[in-house]
């Protein structure tokens, strides 16, 4: 009987097949898991910052200025104080207009509207206020909306 066993061919596909105890496999697991979690995140992050491109891209090229160009109250602001005259009449006017303006040419359609500011300089004034304020930028044209930025001028 021994010779029949001797003779048998050994069944090699078998042999070549690694052997993992269940710890091994569970830890391939866990790290197979901590990637797509991982991947999941980087997608909802990709997600996130195509959404905002494409409300940029919206608001750059929508005909109407975006509501939330208006100026934004502060814990420090007085309602009635020359700087928040001159941010809350200057963004109506510049919406009205829909291109950027001067410090004089913002004084001069403050004054068509009948507002007139208490200060020595108004035209320095207003050029002062809105230097300093967060929600407009000064550019080659005049003051516009810092949130449109200077590339919505150059498509329009």
């Amino acid at each position: 009987m021994e010779s029949d066993l001797a003779h048998r061919p050994v069944d090699q596909s078998a042999s070549e097949v690694p052997m993992y105890d269940e710890a091994r496999v569970d830890q391939l697991v866990e790290s197979l898991e901590q990637e797509l979690r991982a991947t999941c995140a980087r997608l909802e992050a990709m997600q996130i910052k195509k959404a905002r491109l494409e409300e940029a891209l919206r608001a750059l090229t929508s005909d109407s200025l975006p509501l939330s160009s208006a100026p934004k109250r502060r814990k420090k602001l007085h309602l009635n104080s020359t700087a928040h005259l001159v941010r809350r009449h200057t963004s109506e006017i510049l919406r009205d207009t829909r291109r950027p303006m001067s410090a004089l040419e913002i004084y001069q359609a403050m004054s068509s509207k009948g507002i007139s500011l208490s200060v020595e300089n108004p035209v320095k004034q207003i050029g002062r206020v809105l230097w300093g304020a967060e929600e407009f930028v000064h550019t080659e044209g005049g003051y516009w909306f810092s949130d449109l930025g200077v590339g919505a001028l150059r498509g329009s």
